[in-house]
């Protein structure tokens, strides 16, 4: 059995918004709460289909968290975030 701690997901892309949606049972106060204010309304507009130039966010759980480790990245956003990039290069 495994001992390493998976890494949280702190992002998302904008075109992620069933599996947000469902992480909160379409709560949208949760997602809000998740993806910050701007976070979760470009993800509301992607899902509506209004013209978003594909993107991403970071939660506001991996902004605390960088900011709580002193400005350095919390296990798995790096990485994340590097996951998030190759994906928009596919999109464009």
């Amino acid at each position: 059995m495994s001992t390493q701690k998976t890494a949280q997901k702190y992002v998302y892309l904008f075109n992620d918004f069933d599996e947000v949606r469902a992480k909160f049972d379409n709560d949208w106060e949760g997602v809000r709460s998740l993806l910050g204010g701007k976070g979760a309304n470009l993800l509301d507009a992607t899902e509506q289909n209004i013209p978003v130039p594909p993107g991403f966010t970071v939660t506001t759980e991996g902004c605390n968290d960088y900011l709580a480790e002193g400005g350095q990245f919390p296990p798995g956003l790096w990485e994340q975030e590097l996951e998030a990039i190759k994906a928009l290069e596919g999109l464009t």
